[in-house]
């Protein structure tokens, strides 16, 4: 009765994943295209920054043009979601999309990295820190396959000066990709 009710809102309000964690996660504005959103990586790397290791994180941000581009309406094949349909529209229609991807730097205000059980943590929030600028990615044209994707998404396929951190949920993303990949193109249609 009354005692369980206590234990749970103490959880609530003191466990791993708080109330003030779960309202986070609700959007306060509802996304009207995937190209005026941004993206927080969860999973931690490791990066070689001014001859130092420093842990990070990804951040795709959108940049936006100088004015609201007019997208005409476009017959778009059956998108999987609205945003599908708009961001295909928009491609169509000669708008480019583009994104800066950045770096968060794992750093504490004093210049060393954060502690190691915080960055292993994809749940825990590293809070407002440095970034640098990573690249620039634009989606100018829109390509429809009717093929099956042959091409896997591999979290540890780092470039050289990137080593993944020993994140356990980095860890099962590994075989849940490649589970994936096998159940979209079964070995017969594989070619090396």
């Amino acid at each position: 009765g009354l005692h369980k009710l206590l234990r749970f809102a103490s959880l609530v309000f003191t466990g791993r994943t708080t109330l003030v964690a779960a309202l986070r996660t609700v959007p306060f504005r509802r996304a009207h295209s995937y190209a005026e959103r941004t993206y927080h990586g969860l999973n931690a790397f490791h990066c070689t920054l001014d001859d130092q290791e420093v842990p990070i994180r990804y951040l795709v941000s959108p940049i936006a043009p100088p004015k609201r581009p007019a997208i005409p309406p476009a017959a778009v094949a059956v998108p999987q979601t609205r945003l599908d349909g708009e961001l295909q529209a928009r491609l169509r229609a000669g708008v480019p999309v583009s994104f800066h991807v950045r770096l968060v730097l794992g750093r504490r205000w004093d210049g060393k990295n954060l502690p190691a059980d915080q960055v292993r943590d994809p749940t825990r929030s590293w809070g407002r820190r440095k970034t640098r600028l990573l690249c620039t990615v634009t989606l100018d044209r829109y390509v429809p396959t009717d093929k099956a994707d042959r091409l896997m998404f591999q979290p540890f396929n780092v470039p050289e000066g990137i080593r993944p951190s020993d994140d356990e949920i980095l860890s099962a993303r590994r075989t849940a990709y490649a589970t994936s990949f096998m159940r979209r193109c079964p070995l017969d249609q594989v070619r090396p």
